[in-house]
């Protein structure tokens, strides 16, 4: 019913596109701000104020906007302070007055996570007194979700050259809303004139997993007085997207398209379809998030006395996988870089964080700097804290804290103000806000938390939300991925040794001794050229359109000794071989040869085809043998 109603009610919306006694509506203006670029209806700080330059906003041209900021191909505006307005470039009608206009636009209040602004939208036209028309908007989603019908007002008797004006009231002292969408279409008697429209030209998509399928969303086109069938044309050559005519379709006149985002693999993705007839066109941008699960390492499907197969599970959307083996030997720690090794996210302004320099020599902090995202919006850009040309010694740390955090203002090195880039500078991150570590050649050696876009299907948003991290003292190595077992978490606040940090004078230290590549539908890949009888760990990474997922954990493998059969602990399936004939008397084993096929077995006796090295999987303890 709830779909039915949908569809029923953009039906209605875009009747009035159609002629009735010969009457027409005929766009005289569509703005979709289209160049607006980001992906979230939340955040974002206002500039004081912002023009639209056509070369920086090509379908913004004539737009004048105050107290602005662009967000979910939208644009926001009002600020706590000032009232925020946008007003449209000139109108221009048929004749001198156009007798009546329509309106047509989707708002929606910013929504900051617990409550929504309490505003409404006074639109009007410019200068002409009496025609403001004010609009309680605090229910509506149409921004976020464009299967919702937009906002639709009338007005009458407005002059050739007039312009719309759209305000954010300010009955509590606060006044944000987005605006997007805008058309603006005169009504003509007796116009037989071309129309090709569409309910909405944007919609994003929730995050997905690749290889799944969305929920479904709906855009209804309408077409007038068409004389060519209407086409519908990918931009892309590979597109993420589908979009399916309704069965009602008609080929001059429309209907519905159901819209599905299908990912075959990670990333941010946004794609061009373009409606056609003749020399009409709209522009659809659809964009949606693909995630992908980071891999799960099995132990492996064939060992021999210089060869391992590294085995995983299927993971979809992946492009190709890389398994890294190594050991691991105690030797005393020795950092490979700088790291970070403390976070603290308090109450109010206590914000501080700390790198170390383990790396047994003195590192000259100039070309270093920290790099950190806002609002979960990703890419690490929003602020940047640059070292300064100081070398910091061997042992020792390098702090940075919000001037106002006075528990620890007496420890850091370097305190920040608000006047050193305001809301974005490096300390004001809030618990969804990743921080990176990037060196002197501007590649990224270390994060803190999970950087939104993550690719990973599993990492938590609010990840740093009243939390304190200390890394632990056996970590010895940055990594350009957050894994949490790095890690001791504190409540917030907690800021106990802030200034100093201990790594462990031994430990555990991996060595690696290849890394193998394999296709991204492989779940396996042999690692050749290794010691008999030597203990060897794996772990599994995926790559996705160029990204890169979490490790999987390690895997333990032995390869066999020079008798090719390995010896036996407790619990181990006990087994015969008889020739060719292997009989294994213990229930739940899976036998497999080297290419990790799993062979069929007869009461319990397998019949091994060939000679080679062959692995019985028990339930306790698997067992390589020699054939």
């Amino acid at each position: 019913m709830k779909r039915f109603l949908l569809t029923f009610s953009l039906a209605v919306i875009y009747s009035c596109f159609l002629s009735l006694n010969a009457q027409q509506y005929v766009p005289v203006l569509q703005e979709t701000f289209s160049k607006c670029s980001s992906t979230t209806i939340q955040g974002g700080y206002f500039s004081e104020s912002t023009y639209f330059e056509p070369d920086e906003h090509g379908d913004n041209e004539g737009w004048y906007s105050q107290n602005t900021y662009p967000s979910e191909k939208a644009v926001k505006l009002g600020t706590k302070v000032k009232t925020g307005y946008i007003t449209s470039p000139q109108l221009k009608f048929s004749q001198e007055t156009a007798s009546e206009i329509r309106v047509q636009f989707r708002a929606q209040l910013w929504f900051t996570g617990t409550t929504k602004d309490t505003t409404n939208i006074v639109v009007s036209v410019d200068g002409m007194e009496g025609s403001a028309q004010k609009m309680d908007i605090l229910e509506s989603n149409n921004v976020v979700d464009r299967n919702l019908a937009p906002y639709q007002l009338t007005f009458k008797n407005v002059p050739s050259g007039a312009k719309l004006r759209f305000t954010a009231e300010k009955p509590n002292g606060i006044s944000r809303f987005f605006l997007t969408e805008v058309i603006v279409s005169e009504k003509r008697e007796g116009n037989t004139e071309k129309i090709l429209s569409t309910s909405a030209y944007y919609h994003h998509f929730e995050n997905l997993m690749a290889g799944d399928q969305s929920e479904e969303n709906t855009i209804s086109i309408s077409g007038e007085n068409l004389s060519e069938d209407i086409t519908i044309e990918a931009e892309s050559d590979r597109p993420s997207f589908t979009i399916t005519k309704a069965a009602t379709w008609n080929a001059r006149s429309g209907g519905d398209l159901s819209i599905h985002f299908v990912p075959v693999n990670a990333g941010d993705k946004e794609e061009v379809f373009n409606i056609k007839s003749g020399d009409l066109t709209q522009r659809i941008i659809l964009t949606g998030k693909a995630k992908v699960f980071a891999p799960v390492a099995i132990q492996p499907t064939a060992v021999s006395d210089n060869s391992i197969t590294c085995a995983w599970n299927p993971v979809a959307g992946i492009d190709k996988f890389v398994a890294t083996i190594y050991t691991k030997s105690e030797k005393p720690l020795q950092a490979t870089d700088l790291f970070i090794s403390k976070y603290i996210e308090g109450k109010s302004n206590n914000r501080a964080l700390e790198i170390f320099n383990g790396t047994g020599k003195s590192v000259d902090l100039n070309g270093y700097a920290l790099r950190m995202e806002t609002n979960g919006a990703g890419g690490l850009t929003s602020s940047e804290f640059k070292f300064p040309d100081v070398k910091l010694e061997n042992g020792k740390t390098y702090t940075i804290a919000n001037a106002q955090y006075t528990a620890v203002r007496e420890v850091a090195d370097s305190l920040i103000g608000f006047q050193s880039g305001g809301y974005s500078n490096i300390v004001t991150f809030t618990g969804d806000d990743a921080i990176g570590l990037f060196n002197p050649e501007d590649k990224l050696i270390d994060i803190i938390g999970y950087e939104n876009p993550d690719i990973n299907s599993t990492v938590d948003a609010n990840w740093g939300q009243d939390k304190s991290y200390y890394r632990k003292s056996n970590v010895y190595a940055p990594s350009d991925k957050f894994y949490l077992e790095e890690w001791d978490i504190h409540e917030m606040d907690y800021a106990e040794s802030y200034g100093t940090h201990t790594m462990d004078a031994t430990g555990l230290v991996r060595n690696i001794i290849a890394k193998k590549e394999a296709d991204g539908t492989a779940t396996s890949v042999v690692a050749d050229g290794l010691n008999s009888g030597t203990t060897y760990f794996y772990a599994i990474q995926g790559f996705s359109n160029n990204l890169k997922t979490h490790y999987s954990s390690e895997i333990e493998a032995k390869t066999t000794g020079e008798s090719g059969i390995e010896e036996m602990e407790a619990d181990a399936p006990s087994y015969r071989l008889e020739g060719n004939r292997l009989q294994v008397d213990a229930d739940n084993v899976s036998v497999y040869d080297a290419t990790g096929l799993q062979l069929k077995a007869s009461q319990g006796s397998y019949t091994l085809p060939k000679h080679g090295i062959y692995l019985i999987r028990g339930e306790k303890q698997t067992v390589k043998i020699v054939y």
